[in-house]
């Protein structure tokens, strides 16, 4: 990772106008009059927008120095993580809400262009900062179900605060692939069907549904250790066959987790685990040398598992019955913290900070089959049909 780090800080040093191409930060330390301490920000959709050159327009260039640019200011400190829970601040700046102003302090144990000067802060980020300090805003545990209904569940007690209808007066669409969106009125999710999928943003605001081509930019990009991760997930599953090892977003102590999704929908071979060449539960790994130290409920084998707020949550992979259960773990010793059992059928988990005061008896989404695109998915759509442009173009050279 530290060539990772290395890199950065020659572009910044360099003054690389595209500055928005490094990667995200891995987490944000917020300070401000409104907050008590430290508050510290990993969740990927809200690090993401605020990372360096996605909050502040770089781009635009500085502006002149406001004679009164508010009263109130946030102050922002970015990191990378190095190795595993081990980060280091790489530049901080202030916010100013009232104005949209931005100082850029500057970047620590270096120096840029963009140092102890202002700029404009873009519109989406502001959006992003904004919910952080909405008071409705709750973390929610989300189920996605094969018959087109999106459960949100209290992450402490499992028990179901509020579901949603998808596509009631369409066939129903096995839903999967939540995503969290950059404010607490928006999520995305996929849907396929004969092979094919399609992206969905919901917004709770309005209790709408509809069809984008385009999902925020953090959907594709990993923080850092998660994409460590994932590398070591990948290079184990070379190894291994007829499965596969997937990461999740969990760090602590040195060690990385892993996990084999399992399942029916995904021919899950249970006789291969039987034989321990599948093996169930929570795998965790040394970050030092890929071996493996401990492995959390190995009688269990999961679906899918994932991180929301140092918590793991799971859903167990059905055995010859119809039984599906969803289990809350800690996320530092792999302890079933509560469980409980679902329907049968096919489910999927995702984790957000939602505001779900919107939402109203029969809460059912109004569907529409294309949308006006968000502020935060018009770079990912430029930068997809500048990909596929420079292929057609290779191509066609070629």
């Amino acid at each position: 990772m530290k060539w990772r780090i290395g890199l950065i800080l020659a572009a910044a040093l360099l003054l690389v106008p595209l500055v928005i191409a490094k990667g995200p930060s891995d987490r944000i330390i917020l300070t401000g009059p409104t907050i008590a301490g430290d508050l510290i920000l990993t969740d990927p959709e809200i690090v993401y927008p605020l990372s360096m050159g996605r909050l502040e327009d770089f781009m635009a260039g500085p502006v002149p120095e406001p004679e009164s640019p508010g009263d109130v200011y946030y102050h922002l400190e970015r990191q990378y993580e190095m190795q595993v829970g081990q980060f280091q601040t790489f530049d901080g700046l202030r916010v100013y809400p009232e104005s949209n102003l931005i100082y850029y302090d500057g970047i620590v144990n270096g120096s840029s262009g963009y140092d102890h000067k202002w700029f404009n802060a873009r519109p989406d980020a502001m959006v992003t900062l904004d919910t952080i300090f909405d008071p409705s805003a709750q973390p929610y545990l989300v189920l996605l179900q094969n018959t087109g209904v999106i459960h949100f569940l209290d992450p402490t007690t499992l028990q179901e605060a509020a579901q949603l209808t998808i596509f009631q007066d369409l066939d129903p669409l096995p839903l999967l692939d939540f995503v969290d969106g950059p404010d607490t009125q928006t999520f995305y999710f996929d849907s396929q069907q004969a092979g094919f999928t399609e992206h969905h943003r919901v917004s709770l605001a309005d209790g709408s549904a509809c069809r984008v081509d385009a999902l925020p930019l953090s959907a594709a990009q990993s923080s850092g250790m998660l994409w460590v991760a994932g590398m070591m997930a990948d290079d184990l599953s070379r190894d291994m066959q007829g499965t596969t090892l997937k990461p999740i977003d969990m760090f602590g102590d040195g060690n990385v987790l892993l996990y084999h999704p399992l399942g029916r929908n995904l021919l899950y071979d249970y006789s291969a685990e039987d034989r321990d060449e599948i093996p169930g539960g929570i795998l965790v790994m040394s970050q030092v040398n890929n071996r493996q130290v401990d492995r959390w409920q190995p009688d269990i084998g999961f679906a899918e598992v994932m991180a929301g707020d140092n918590r793991l949550y799971a859903l167990e992979a059905p055995r010859g019955d119809t039984r599906v259960e969803l289990y809350a773990l800690d996320g530092h010793s792999g302890e079933i913290l509560r469980s409980r059992a679902l329907d049968d059928g096919v489910w999927h988990l995702g984790y957000a900070v939602l505001d779900l005061t919107t939402l109203t008896q029969p809460n059912v989404a109004t569907y529409a089959d294309s949308c006006r695109l968000h502020a935060w998915e018009m770079p990912y759509l430029f930068q997809y049909t500048t990909a596929a442009l420079m292929r057609a173009a290779d191509s066609d050279a070629g």
